[in-house]
């Protein structure tokens, strides 16, 4: 199966030679998981919006710097193209940014978080996913790296995670049982290592100190990663049934 990545935006800073952009982080990540599978990358936040939704067989669309209420000229192009993925019920696969602004393009709502940022490693109620899903004990941990979030999901996306602080943390599109996209917060893709070095590039700047100190106090929580693997591709999988 090939995976169209649409970033988003770029890795932050010096990361980017260490990790690669956003195709590469979702590639080693999955693919360590699968090696069936292939990838392509888009640099969506360059304009670069596929042509034609058969150019992959699911589209995976990344986290990013940018808001989705920004005024970027590739915002609504974005918008555009995962419209056409619903009608088609092209598999697609939304995580943080990509999370939010398939909400948004599909009529729900993102926005700022008056509380502040979510940083670092945060547990989610997981107690609504579907059957298909693979099996957990309720509760799942995954690292998050936001202030924006969604406040309306769209009409056609089913709620399944939440935390206190961020009330729609993931969704599935469609049918519950066989949806044809899914989309979370926080970044199952972020071990400790990006995650830690992620928040300490950013802090005191773009993260306040108070919220990265926290965040980086509790990095070495054991991380669900191995189970949002295993979610992503039983919902690939799920499309070849």
């Amino acid at each position: 199966m090939k995976i169209g990545v649409l970033s988003c935006g770029p890795v932050a800073g010096d990361l980017v030679g260490k990790y690669g952009e956003y195709d590469q982080v979702f590639s080693r990540w999955l693919g360590a998981y699968d090696d069936s599978l292939t990838f392509a990358g888009y640099d969506a936040h360059k304009g670069e919006i596929p042509s034609d939704l058969r150019e992959a067989d699911a589209w995976l669309l990344s986290g990013s710097k940018y808001g989705v209420y920004e005024d970027h000229d590739w915002i609504e192009p974005l918008k555009v193209f995962i419209r056409e993925c619903a009608a088609a019920k092209a598999p697609m696969i939304g995580v943080c940014f990509g999370h939010q602004i398939m909400a948004e393009a599909l009529g729900g709502r993102a926005e700022k978080w008056s509380g502040g940022w979510n940083l670092g490693p945060k547990t989610y109620d997981a107690s609504h996913l579907p059957n298909w899903a693979p099996d957990h004990n309720g509760a799942l941990t995954i690292h998050a790296v936001h202030q924006d979030q969604v406040t309306t999901p769209p009409p056609s996306a089913e709620v399944v995670m939440s935390h206190a602080d961020c009330a729609c943390a993931a969704m599935v599109f469609g049918d519950p049982a066989k949806p044809h996209a899914i989309s979370i917060q926080p970044h199952p893709e972020f071990g400790d290592e990006f995650a830690g070095e992620l928040i300490e590039l950013r802090r005191g700047n773009a993260f306040p100190e108070m919220e990265a100190s926290a965040a980086l106090s509790d990095i070495g929580a054991k991380l669900d990663r191995d189970w949002a693997a295993a979610w992503f591709l039983s919902f690939l999988h799920l499309q070849e049934a």
